[in-house]
């Protein structure tokens, strides 16, 4: 179960069958190679914290057979992440 803030995808086909799940989540609060990577002070750190999210699962079901699906999948739902 995801914990904090999250939102919850479903990709499903034209049928409505379900293909995809995918969670986005908060982000952790401190991560010393995220800081190190994305630079700044401590204060722009701490105020641009809410535009990220992480990817905490991706899990394409079984009975789905399609090349690509996944990535394509995550792509589509980062397009509209930030507005969701």
């Amino acid at each position: 179960r995801p914990v904090g803030e999250h939102l919850r995808y479903v990709a499903t086909d034209r049928r409505g069958r379900w293909l995809v799940l995918l969670v986005f989540a908060a982000p952790a609060k401190h991560l010393r190679q995220r800081e190190r990577f994305i630079g700044g002070s401590e204060e722009q750190r701490r105020r641009r914290l809410r535009f990220l999210a992480n990817n905490t699962r991706l899990l394409p079901l079984p009975h789905v057979a399609c090349p690509n699906l996944p990535s394509r999948t995550l792509g589509l739902c980062l397009a509209r992440l930030s507005a969701d």
